[in-house]
């Protein structure tokens, strides 16, 4: 969530009861008053999906957005560090790696 989740008070996991039949992620992010204009796709059981995907019971929604983020970012270091030490130049390897790291969800 964001911090702006944690200063309205928020809580990080939240259970929510999913009828049988299913619900968007629209629906959910409504029901848990969340800002749609923010929202661009959610992520559902480790993959991410338009907001208008159909969130079963026992599905898991947004639980490894962090996880997902952490990987990112570990990866962009990987390269920076890769092309640094390939092509010997520092500033045109962190320019590389910046436009990878704006490519974040």
């Amino acid at each position: 969530m964001c911090s702006s989740d944690l200063e309205r008070g928020l809580p990080t996991v939240d259970e929510v009861t999913i009828p049988a039949k299913g619900l968007t992620a629209t629906a959910l992010a409504e029901q848990l008053d969340l800002p749609l204009d923010l929202i661009e796709g959610v992520f559902c059981n480790r993959t991410v999906y338009p907001m208008r995907h159909l969130i079963a019971p026992g599905d898991r929604v947004a639980a490894d957005a962090m996880s997902n983020l952490i990987i990112h970012a570990l990866n962009v270091l990987l390269l920076f560090a890769f092309l640094r030490i390939s092509t010997g130049k520092t500033i045109a390897s962190f320019f590389v790696a910046l436009f990878f790291l704006r490519s974040i969800p």
